[in-house]
């Protein structure tokens, strides 16, 4: 069984000003729009994407499905995430779809925190 990746969200998420505003306009469905956006990047990064893992290109429906809400919901949600700060749009096509860079994928990108350490095991034992 392979593992599944995972995102580092920090205790305080719900608490920022930025996600706390996407909650009081969007209700629910606008603090999970940036988890669903943040998993959907870290997928692609598991998926072997080389870069650009800050990249996000998606269907507004299928965020919408992702956040159980409405195809116009998601869309705006994304807009309004965009005004304040935590989007950057790249491209957006009348058919629904979109790419998008999550301006803070850093905070959210799942890196392994005991690579570094095992990567200098590994050089030390091989006399590197």
């Amino acid at each position: 069984m392979t593992p599944r990746g995972w995102i580092r969200l920090d205790v305080m998420f719900l608490t920022r000003l930025t996600i706390e505003r996407l909650g009081e306009r969007h209700g629910p469905a606008g603090p999970l729009a940036i988890v669903a956006l943040a998993t959907e990047a870290q997928i692609a990064v598991g998926s072997g994407k080389r870069k650009d893992h800050d990249v996000v290109s998606w269907r507004y429906s299928d965020l919408a499905r992702r956040i159980f809400t409405t195809k116009a919901k998601a869309k705006a949600i994304v807009h309004e995430a965009q005004t304040i700060g935590l989007l950057e749009m790249l491209d957006e096509a009348r058919d629904g779809r979109f790419e998008l860079r999550m301006l803070r994928f850093a905070e959210w990108h799942g890196k392994d925190p005991g690579a570094a350490a095992r990567q200098r095991s590994s050089r030390a034992s091989r006399g590197l």
